[in-house]
């Protein structure tokens, strides 16, 4: 698929912060499952027309635990060294259950993929920062939340408030230290 590889790979070059770029590749993400089953699920957030690559490291015997799409009809038993690429963000997909596994079975899945909205997003230490601030906010500006348990820290215009500003120039020294923006 190497016009969906140079595709992504254009699209996400120009990121703010190369960290996003994993080993200068046209991939943002690697998620990496150890025996673990996967729901069914679409991967909406994945940069459209792009691609995510699929390897594993297995060992041990079992039967089942292969990667199904149910609309395509297809099922991919996924072994060591396997690889598999193409575009999955507009297909259902998830794992049959590993069945009859020796005591050593293990399959470790590596998925890399790009994600879109790392294409906008200010560099790591600003979204670290911000990661950390949801949760400050969750605990310490209740006032401005929803007032239900499961409230995230999140409410409108938060990135320009006080509460962010002061946050900010206390628990994120590079946003000081260098005139960072981080808005």
């Amino acid at each position: 698929m190497p016009e969906n590889h140079k595709f992504l790979y254009d699209r996400f070059k120009e990121v703010k912060d190369p960290r996003f770029n994993l080993f200068d590749t046209a991939f943002t993400t690697v998620t990496i499952n150890n025996n673990f089953r996967t729901a069914y699920h679409r991967d909406k957030l994945n940069c459209k027309g792009g691609i995510a690559v699929l390897s594993a490291i297995t060992q041990g015997t079992y039967e089942g635990f292969g990667l199904i799409f149910p609309q395509m009809r297809l099922a991919f038993d996924i072994r060591e060294g396997d690889f598999l690429c193409g575009d999955n963000q507009g297909y259902i997909h998830g794992q049959m259950p590993m069945e009859n596994a020796s005591p050593d079975a293990e399959s470790i899945w590596f998925v890399f993929y790009s994600k879109e909205r790392l294409r906008f997003v200010d560099d790591l230490d600003c979204e670290l920062c911000r990661r950390d601030f949801k949760s400050y906010a969750a605990k310490n500006h209740t006032e401005r939340g929803s007032g239900k348990p499961s409230w995230g820290g999140v409410w409108p215009n938060m990135w320009t408030s006080p509460e962010w500003e002061s946050y900010k120039a206390e628990n994120c020294p590079t946003a000081t230290n260098l005139n960072w923006t981080c808005t």
